[in-house]
């Protein structure tokens, strides 16, 4: 965790080579990065010099030790790039609680246990690991997960659906949302275990 900062700059110097030597708009540069790796994908995105990313999304960000400072880059945020969409499914616990992008998704309230995860499943990070499956959903699924945008944040951890706007959450979801949305995601709906080779 202390060495994400350091990683971050090794990713952005990746980064810059493929804007200045290979002349990639940085908008057309979408990072999604999960736990650890979403914060890296900030401090990456920090360190190009021509332009700014066009998007960033965060996999559960982790918290521990974010969440108490010990990482002095701080967290990913909002002005990493012009689009930043975070998927929460273990907030408060492996990951970040509060909103930190444009658009922040909380499925099943954000937290532990999602469906499918027990309690001592919680231990092995399983619903941690939502996040990823969700966002690797989006990219094979005709039909998107929506989510209903809330007034709150408080909102989203009643378990209640919100009736703002729906969106869909993931790849498809557009660079112009902004706010807190809450969807209700089945354990029947996120990728089974079977079907990871096909990401």
């Amino acid at each position: 965790m202390m060495k994400t900062p350091e990683i971050g700059k090794y990713y952005g110097a990746y980064l810059n080579y493929l804007v200045e030597e290979l002349g990639v708009n940085p908008e057309d540069i979408h990072l999604a990065g999960h736990s650890l790796g979403a914060h890296i994908s900030g401090f990456a995105a920090r360190e190009v010099k021509s332009g700014k990313i066009g998007r960033i999304t965060g996999l559960d960000p982790a918290l521990p030790g974010f969440d108490i400072g010990l990482v002095s880059s701080g967290t990913l945020s909002s002005s990493d790039a012009d689009f930043v969409d975070v998927i929460h499914t273990c907030a408060g616990f492996l990951g970040y609680k509060l909103p930190i992008g444009h658009a922040d998704f909380y499925p099943n309230g954000g937290g532990p246990p999602q469906p499918g995860c027990s309690v001592l499943k919680f231990m092995e990070a399983c619903s941690h690991g939502r996040s990823w499956k969700i966002f690797a959903n989006s990219l094979m699924k005709k039909d998107p997960y929506l989510a209903r945008k809330c007034s709150s944040l408080g909102d989203v951890f009643t378990r209640e659906p919100c009736a703002g706007d729906s969106v869909p959450i993931g790849d498809s979801t557009p660079s112009r949302t902004r706010g807190i949305f809450y969807s209700a995601i089945d354990e029947v709906e996120v990728l089974n275990a079977d079907d990871e080779n096909k990401i």
